[in-house]
């Protein structure tokens, strides 16, 4: 599972969301949710196919292939200013559960 980038010179995260992906994104959503960890998809369905890109442009699914598959593989994992230690490695363990069960 890919990690977001940290700090760079030429870029810096905004720290609005905390986004990973996996394969099992559906499969690792449930899982935490099960184990009481909100989980959300921010974007389930690519910019080029929301209703009013494709009224004006006519895009088709299938047009920004890569698009769609990001869209089916990321999640994002709680992030707000009160998260704190204790409640990040808990998260932590549960994704490393996930994986290595």
């Amino acid at each position: 599972m890919p990690l977001p980038p940290g700090d760079s010179k030429i870029k810096k995260p905004s720290y609005h969301l905390f986004e990973i992906k996996t394969k099992k994104r559906d499969e690792l959503l449930k899982y935490l949710r099960d184990n009481g960890i909100i989980c959300l998809i921010h974007y389930p369905t690519p910019i080029p196919y929301q209703p009013i890109y494709k009224k004006l442009f006519g895009y088709k699914e299938g047009t920004f292939a890569r698009s769609e598959e990001l869209s089916k593989q990321a999640m994002d994992l709680p992030m707000y200013p009160e998260l704190n230690d204790k409640q990040i490695k808990y998260i932590s363990e549960k994704i490393h559960e996930f994986f290595n069960r």
